[in-house]
């Protein structure tokens, strides 16, 4: 029977795997890679690197936290920025030359390249959660923690409903951009795996302080 670490380490390195595929896809320019399906909106190579980001992270926490913890935390802290400055692009209504830095996409859209503001929004928590488990932080810092994965499971879901069921409301809740079908795939994994990390399941994590 599958243990809980063994759980996390299969799920990230399935993370890890399509985030790499999708990057891939990107630079070969292999729609499929893309988008999972034909027609289906495409996960952006920002949404990939900073999913690939999690995954590598969660993969080296449950690993060996003290080990790697001066990896995890940069990585950590890439992702939440990358995210976090996209989100910024959204409210600010500026263009920070982020979302086509790696490739570009030369789609007939607005904002070519850039991720949806939900999937930015669900990495933005993904990535200030987790800091918060890996300081150690109060009791009130890991609720919020719980609370932010919970938001992320939630919003992955009704995307993945929406998808399914041909409900485009429930993928495009910000009326904008549309969260990819891959991108919602990956995100309620990655969320159960920080659920689980948070909950200090993971043996070789559980309890650990940076020293």
């Amino acid at each position: 029977m599958l243990n809980k670490t063994g759980f996390i380490k299969i799920t990230s390195w399935v993370i890890i795997a399509v985030s790499v595929a999708s990057i891939i896809g990107w630079i070969l320019d292999v729609e499929l890679l893309k988008t999972a399906m034909p027609g289906l909106p495409s996960m952006k190579i920002n949404t990939a690197v900073c999913l690939l980001l999690c995954g590598v992270v969660a993969l080296f926490y449950t690993d060996d936290a003290e080990k790697h913890f001066n990896i995890i935390i940069p990585l950590n802290l890439i992702a939440l920025i990358l995210s976090a400055l996209t989100l910024f692009e959204y409210v600010f209504n500026v263009n920070l030359r982020i979302d086509e830095f790696l490739v570009k996409e030369g789609a007939a859209e607005a904002m070519p390249g850039r991720m949806a503001i939900t999937s930015a929004s669900c990495l933005v928590m993904l990535t200030t959660g987790f800091a918060f488990v890996t300081a150690q932080a109060p009791k009130m810092f890991n609720i919020a923690a719980r609370l932010f994965f919970s938001i992320v499971a939630l919003i992955a879901v009704l995307a993945i409903i929406g998808y399914v069921f041909d409900v485009p409301y429930l993928h495009n809740l910000s009326m904008s951009k549309s969260m990819a079908l891959l991108t919602a795939l990956l995100l309620l994994p990655l969320s159960l795996v920080y659920m689980t990390l948070l909950l200090g399941t993971a043996p070789e994590s559980n309890g650990y302080t940076r020293r």
